[in-house]
């Protein structure tokens, strides 16, 4: 917030009138600030998911402890070699609600990888059709338009294009 401060006297210093430009900039600073605080949350939580149950030495030690192996297995349980088919619909799904296509390919490739691998699915292929999932849904999703609009300062005009979209 320095950098803000520091910029937005440096706008109102330039004359008059300026100083509404330095108000609009530092709003949309702040703005910007909530979605990196969301993806920075989505990349700590893949971090955390991908991590799971690794020793000191980032060896897996005991795969019980896995969050991603636990998962895997219980969606091979459940779903089979259907997995492969459900997997960029998982990624479209996530990516829509977070709005990041990095961050769901950062928490779900070795997912999908590992599920793939126990379904006997080729590992690539599933990863790349979650990419391509995560990808479709980054470019629809409600809180990439909500977070374009608030950066403009135009929170209203997001409202309505999603409105618009859905009608």
């Amino acid at each position: 917030m320095v950098g803000v401060s520091a910029y937005a006297k440096l706008k109102a210093a330039e004359g008059p009138g300026k100083g509404r430009r330095a108000d609009k900039d530092r709003k949309g600073a702040q703005a910007g600030l909530k979605p990196a605080v969301d993806a920075i949350s989505f990349f700590a939580l893949a971090y955390v998911f991908n991590h799971s149950g690794l020793d000191a030495d980032w060896r897996l030690t005991a795969p019980g402890d896995s969050m991603v192996l636990i998962t895997a297995g219980k969606a091979v349980e459940v779903m089979g070699g259907l997995y492969a088919g459900f997997a960029p619909f998982l990624s479209l799904f996530a990516g829509i609600i977070t709005g990041s296509q990095a961050a769901i390919v950062a928490l779900l490739t070795n997912l999908h990888m590992k599920a793939a691998a126990l379904s006997g699915s080729g590992e690539g292929l599933v990863a790349a059709a979650g990419a391509m999932g995560a990808g479709i849904a980054s470019m629809v999703s409600p809180m990439k338009i909500l977070s374009a609009a608030s950066v403009l300062d135009s929170p209203h005009e997001g409202s309505n294009i999603l409105r618009s979209l859905l009608s």
